[in-house]
């Protein structure tokens, strides 16, 4: 213990803290003399345990976005039908997991605001009011939930600019969700288009619908979408939430 060691001191009033104690020896008239010098270390005991909480953190967010990343860039190669295609898609995806990342940061406890998900996605089309409603109640989603909801966002955001109603200047977008009171509680969400193009159904399913297919398959959920002639409808089920 000459060099110091980390032990359970008690306070005279019987509160246990952590101190760091360090005994030495001396000989004073030939007599072994023994000094123990003790330090009360809590304040740095508690700031090392919040920076490995911290460090955990960003590792645990770091592995989430690695496995998001890693499995867009195999989906979208598959999906690409030239390289500008792969390259211009991969960059909006990839955009759209950076937007949720910014979110996760400034958010509470790694979670991420459900309304703040889609503003993000639809803020490009927002220079129109009464263009875009939101209506829901504040729910927080779980980071790895968070990114992966963000490439449904930004798949059906995308989708609705090519082909449906933000590809128009008078097209609107509805969202609407709520959460169940299922044991556990299920988020159930409704995207409308209105006002855009007719709507045709595809001769075979795309590949962002194989996307959101995928996505919420991992977390038990489902997707459903309707081509309209009026417009696209979709919704999604999640039967698990944090």
């Amino acid at each position: 213990m000459g060099v110091g060691r980390e032990v359970m001191g008690m306070h005279k009033t019987g509160r246990e803290f952590a101190i760091e104690a360090t005994l030495s020896s001396h000989m004073v008239a030939g007599q072994p003399i023994f000094t123990a010098a003790v330090r009360d270390v809590t304040e740095r005991q508690t700031a090392d345990q919040k920076r490995q909480l911290v460090a955990g953190e960003v590792a645990h967010r770091l592995r989430n976005t690695m496995a998001v990343v890693n499995s867009v860039v195999s989906m979208t190669a598959r999906g690409a039908v030239s390289v500008p295609d792969f390259e211009s898609t991969l960059v909006g995806r990839f955009s759209a997991i950076s937007r949720t990342n910014d979110a996760l940061i400034c958010g509470t406890q790694n979670n991420a605001c459900l309304r703040a998900l889609l503003l993000s996605e639809l803020a490009p089309f927002q220079d129109q009011g009464g263009r875009i409603t939101l209506v829901g109640p504040d729910v927080q989603i779980e980071g790895k939930l968070a990114l992966d909801l963000a490439l449904i966002f930004h798949e059906l955001a995308t989708n609705a600019a090519k082909y449906g109603a933000l590809s128009i200047a008078d097209g609107v977008i509805e969202v609407d969700w709520e959460v169940s009171l299922n044991n556990p509680p299920a988020l159930e969400l409704v995207w409308r288009e209105r006002g855009g193009p007719e709507v045709r159904s595809p001769k075979k399913v795309g590949f962002g619908s194989k996307l959101i297919s995928r996505i919420l398959r991992g977390y038990g959920g489902v997707t459903k979408i309707v081509y309209d002639p009026s417009g696209v409808y979709c919704t999604v089920s999640l039967p698990t939430l944090s």
